[in-house]
């Protein structure tokens, strides 16, 4: 009887634990990225994330903004440290840094 009440609290605890501890852990990290991200710039690490390569003009004619307003992202994207360039300004490709 003693082992199985040890073996019930024993799992119960560390599961509770476990979860309770992934569970904030990812609902922390989530609210601070979504919360200082507007609408565009999670648009534009989406695309980022499908292809590297994409251009500002090109993602600006899929998000149906300007060219201006995605690389206004890109920059504000920069200097919150989620991409980065990598490569020349004429060939190089923006990087989501995961």
């Amino acid at each position: 009887m003693n082992v199985g009440l040890n073996v019930g609290l024993n799992v119960g605890l560390n599961v509770g634990l476990n979860v309770g501890l992934n569970v904030g852990l990812n609902v922390g990290l989530n609210v601070s990225l979504n919360v200082s991200l507007n609408k565009t710039e999670k648009k534009v690490i989406s695309y980022l994330l499908d292809d590297e390569s994409y251009s500002a003009e090109n993602i600006a004619k899929k998000v149906e903004v300007t060219r201006r307003t995605i690389e206004r992202s890109f920059s504000s994207l920069k200097n919150k440290g989620l991409i980065e360039r990598i490569g020349s300004k004429r060939d190089g490709v923006w990087h989501v840094i995961k």
